[in-house]
């Protein structure tokens, strides 16, 4: 949507000039625009996610959100201190000059960048870490993240890879996650088998995590600039476990993503993966086979891709293209 429409002139007539000026600047995420909303959001949040924990606020805008969940906590508590992280200078500046709760420590970078780790994540002042088996509530840390559109595809693409290797934030444990995500890029995330919009974004999600839509509100109530349209909030549990187990979660993310090409029955779209038409064929039930790639579950999916991790020549037919492009989820 351009930032000429009618609907983004009225959003900006009603904004306070310091931040208008500041959100025509911004387009690479959205922007939880004014304090009601973080306000009518807070109840959301579980009140153990964030009782005396460290609050990890990613892509912070304004940083309303965290002002709102530490001044109206569910459950009472709050958190103990809050990391908000911005890489758009204006904002950032926005927010030292305004800061929206005391002694908040404001970072100004790419959280998926290594100085984010270096910086905060290895420094003294980072949390203690959690052991994986502990479930996430006990987990020292909480993280908020607004994500956009395709950079939202890359940043949760990150996000699966440090559950997945134990690292980044997911290095202190299982840290619960909300997400501010687009509905369209939700309503992928949660596409069941059959649905049209079923892809690897949601086959990847349900091997990694435990995800929860905890709510479902239209751009009339809640407005991220510059993304006039339909935001959801999402929980996210990372697994103890994942669905898979004999493979990597590349070779899934392999696997998915060529089954996917063209969304045809599974038998002939395993011609993707085995050109013989020898080897993964044998290996793979007839009931699986029977059904359109749409179709599959993610446990299904799941089996092809262990069998296909045990393929031997998996190299040679695919070779450097089993990592190129890999993690680049749709």
């Amino acid at each position: 949507m351009g930032t000429t429409s009618n609907a983004v002139r009225r959003v900006l007539a009603s904004i306070p000039p310091p931040q208008r000026a500041l959100l025509h600047k911004r387009h690479k995420y959205p922007v939880l625009t004014f304090p009601k909303d973080a306000e009518s959001l807070a109840p959301f949040f579980r009140a153990a996610d964030l009782a005396n924990k460290t609050l990890v606020d990613i892509n912070c805008g304004f940083g309303f959100m965290t002002a709102a969940l530490l001044a109206h906590p569910p459950g009472g508590v709050p958190p103990a201190r809050a990391i908000l992280v911005e890489q758009d200078r204006g904002l950032i500046e926005y927010v030292r000059t305004n800061p929206p709760v005391p002694n908040a420590t404001v970072l100004e970078m790419d959280q998926m960048a290594t100085e984010f780790h270096h910086h905060w994540m290895a420094s003294e002042d980072a949390p203690a870490k959690v052991d994986w088996s502990r479930p996430p509530e006990e987990t020292n840390v909480t993280a908020v993240a607004t994500l956009g559109t395709k950079l939202g595809d890359l940043n949760w693409t990150q996000f699966l890879r440090w559950m997945a290797d134990r690292g980044g934030l997911h290095a202190l444990g299982r840290v619960p996650m909300y997400l501010f995500l687009t509905r369209t890029y939700s309503q992928r995330m949660f596409a069941a088998p059959g649905s049209t919009n079923r892809g690897r974004l949601a086959v990847l999600t349900d091997a990694m995590v435990h995800a929860e839509l905890l709510l479902e509100r239209s751009e009339k109530e809640l407005v991220f600039y510059p993304y006039l349209q339909t935001i959801d909030l999402i929980r996210i549990e990372p697994r103890e476990t994942p669905l898979f187990k004999n493979c990597t979660l590349e070779e899934l993310e392999f696997v998915t993503r060529s089954l996917f090409v063209k969304k045809l029955q599974t038998s002939s779209a395993l011609k993707t993966l085995d050109p013989t038409g020898k080897y993964l064929i044998k290996e793979i039930p007839g009931e699986v086979l029977a059904k359109r790639t749409l179709d599959l579950t993610t446990e299904e999916l799941v089996s092809i891709a262990e069998v296909f991790a045990k393929w031997p020549l998996k190299q040679e037919f695919h070779g450097t293209n089993l990592f190129t492009g890999a993690m680049n989820i749709g």
